[in-house]
């Protein structure tokens, strides 16, 4: 119990430290925000249990540089890691 205590306390630590050094690098004007390139595929169900695939035209999505989402942002080491997303309808 005292384990998954520390666990979740650090956890905690970290996501404030994140979120701090964020607003520190917002406040001095460093670059905390990016932009990747995201190719987004639609998948439209048709029948027989198959699929057509539409790709739409790459968009640039704005991203935060920090290990942990803030500000309603992915972060971007994992935005890039997941640069090609699917939509399914």
């Amino acid at each position: 119990m005292f384990a998954i205590a520390i666990t979740f306390g650090s956890a905690i630590v970290l996501f404030a430290a994140d979120y701090a050094w964020l607003r520190v690098r917002i406040a001095r004007s460093d670059a905390a925000f990016d932009t990747v390139r995201v190719d987004v595929v639609e998948q439209i169900p048709q029948k027989g249990n198959k699929a057509e695939y539409v790709p739409e035209d790459p968009q640039l999505q704005s991203c935060v540089r920090s290990i942990f989402p803030h500000m309603d942002q992915q972060p971007c080491w994992y935005l890039k890691r997941h640069a090609h997303q699917q939509i399914n309808f």
